[in-house]
């Protein structure tokens, strides 16, 4: 039973999984095809850029590297756009059966409420992994088409860093749905809260009141600085995981001893 609930809540999310991986390789293929064009249009440019703007881009002229730009470019952009999709999953994995009332037919099964839980929450983790694993690819084989190349093994790194950050996200949003059991009130919560730590984490660069609220944005611990730059930050990761297993133990807790009706 437990490995079918798994396999089941997998079979279940196939088509939505499909749709948002043939847009994210869409859209990752797209803004990395670009960069020929981009990089001989910047190199034009480059001295016309306000200091100001340079901030918000780091070292201007990473930017006329593959590396550089998929940093700015497409991670940046593509980690939101996986947030989203962890978010939407995470949250109805749980309320969402909860509210169409499969789940209190499953429970009245002689299964044990832990296997729900674990089987569910590794469905989360799979196919967050699945979704950031496709930036990967795309960019990869983008870099093939137009001959540019980068260090792949940063690039895995920065894949990690957002599966990681996807990962937090959408299991917030899992737990407050399994201890709720309202997905409506999961998905929005959650999704408002990586929003606001979204922009504060983008304007920390130039606002110094930020800079201590951004501590506290899970997006500070995920690329600062520069996974593709500078390699992978193993103690921010760990605050990432820490994050994770706590809200994970919580929900855990919670939902085995909250009523179910």
């Amino acid at each position: 039973m437990l490995r079918n609930i798994f396999l089941k809540t997998l079979y279940e999310k196939r088509w939505s999984t499909l749709g948002w991986g043939i847009g994210i390789i869409a859209l990752t293929m797209m803004t990395t095809l670009f960069f020929p064009t981009f990089k001989k249009a910047f190199s034009e440019s480059l001295n016309e850029i306000p200091e100001s703007m340079k901030a918000f881009i780091g070292d201007a002229s990473t930017c006329q590297t593959l590396g550089g730009y998929v940093d700015v470019q497409v991670i940046a952009q593509m980690v939101f756009l996986t947030i989203i999709m962890a978010v939407i999953l995470g949250s109805g994995l749980i309320a969402g059966d909860e509210g169409a009332g499969t789940l209190q037919s499953l429970l009245a099964q002689p299964v044990k409420r832990t296997k729900v839980f674990i089987q569910k929450y590794c469905a989360l983790l799979v196919i967050s992994l699945v979704a950031t694993s496709l930036i990967f690819i795309a960019v990869f084989a983008s870099g093939v088409l137009i001959n540019e190349s980068m260090d792949w093994w940063r690039m895995a790194q920065a894949t990690f860093g957002m599966w990681l950050i996807s990962v937090v996200f959408g299991v917030a949003a899992f737990a407050i749905g399994a201890i709720t059991g309202k997905r409506a009130l999961a998905g929005s919560l959650v999704g408002m809260v990586a929003f606001v730590s979204y922009i504060i984490t983008s304007l920390a660069v130039t606002v110094e009141a930020l800079k201590i609220p951004n501590k506290l944005s899970p997006f500070y611990y995920f690329n600062t600085p520069s996974i593709i730059k500078y390699g992978i930050d193993w103690g921010n990761m760990a605050v990432l995981v820490t994050i994770i297993v706590i809200l994970s133990v919580i929900s855990f807790i919670w939902f085995n001893k909250r009523d179910i009706r």
